[in-house]
């Protein structure tokens, strides 16, 4: 069985932010979420302790997927020679 890992919503981030303020646990907001304790985690350590806010949570996530590096599996020096063969000669 194969985990499918799908990113926070910002509705679901603001149904984090409701619990949090009443001082939650990670595993509690995640129980009522049907996500992972370990998500919930995440996402309120990436904020400032006791100021979670869902919508710059939610725009950080964004850019941090906007900026990231993506895995490839080909190897350097194939991207390099094809690079090199799609160079113009002029």
């Amino acid at each position: 069985m194969e985990n499918h890992y799908k990113q926070l919503t910002l509705p679901e981030r603001y149904q984090i932010q409701s619990p949090c303020g009443l001082l939650f646990s990670a595993r509690r907001i995640g129980d009522y979420l049907h996500r992972s304790n370990k998500t919930i985690s995440l996402d309120l350590k990436r904020c400032p302790p006791g100021a979670y806010d869902a919508e710059a949570a939610h725009r950080n996530s964004q850019q941090r997927r906007k900026t990231a590096t993506k895995f490839h599996k080909r190897a350097d020096s194939v991207s390099r020679q094809v690079k090199s063969q799609m160079r113009p000669d002029r």
